[in-house]
């Protein structure tokens, strides 16, 4: 079951890079695809086609939103370890 969400992932990405997205719509349903791909999938987001459809076809909030939610459960550690400490 994995691999054929991985290929309907993949052909959606490739497909976008083709014709990217241009509606709200659009760049929200490829955002989905991308942390699907990376949360649930735990593929690289580094490879093609992934690292290309963050590039080039979703925005700054988009790299903003994913690099605040990356950055979340670090906060969460430093400030439980605060906590210890008082």
């Amino acid at each position: 079951m994995l691999d054929s969400v991985y290929t309907y992932i993949r052909t959606e990405m490739e497909m976008s890079l083709g014709g990217p997205p241009d509606t709200d719509f659009q760049r929200g349903y490829l955002a989905g695809l991308l942390v699907l791909a990376e949360d649930v999938l735990g593929l690289d987001m580094n490879k093609y086609p992934f690292a290309e459809a963050e590039k080039m076809c979703l925005g700054e909030t988009y790299r903003m939103n994913k690099m605040r939610r990356d950055v979340t459960p670090c906060l969460r550690n430093v400030e439980e370890l605060a906590g210890e400490q008082s």
